[in-house]
């Protein structure tokens, strides 16, 4: 919050309680703590757009910031907010200055329009996994 406040970013920091807190934000800029998490799914699903930090730059910050302990060289490409097939739902910011920047000028009618189209996708395709389990299992 200090950063964003440094920088003239409007940001809220509060308790989180649950996807529909966020119903009417621009996005969210998310740091990753772990590879993946429920609430990247659900934000997606409300087409949220999440400003995260590029590959380069969390490894910047790894060490004076927190949250990225379990994010390193050898298992970055692990975390969902960096494998390849999820890179078009996110804005990457390579330093605190083209955050403000990329807050800025981001297209956010386009970015919703795909990340609506892949949260179509994606709740088609995992509802017809767990057809297939129920199925398997006869439920």
């Amino acid at each position: 919050l200090t950063k964003c406040a440094a920088l003239d970013i409007r940001a809220y920091c509060g308790n989180y309680n649950g996807p529909n807190d966020l119903k009417g934000f621009k996005g969210i800029i998310h740091f990753p703590y772990q590879w993946s998490n429920l609430a990247l799914f659900e934000n997606i699903q409300n087409e949220l757009i999440h400003f995260v930090p590029s590959k380069e730059f969390i490894m910047d910050l790894k060490g004076n910031y927190a949250p990225v302990p379990i994010i390193s060289d050898q298992n970055l490409e692990c975390a969902e907010w960096y494998r390849e097939e999820n890179k078009d739902l996110f804005i990457y910011f390579d330093s605190w200055q083209d955050l403000k920047n990329k807050i800025e000028t981001a297209d956010y009618e386009i970015k919703n329009k795909n990340i609506k189209q892949f949260a179509a996708t994606h709740k088609k395709t995992m509802i017809a996994r767990w057809k297939e389990v129920f199925e398997e299992f006869n439920l």
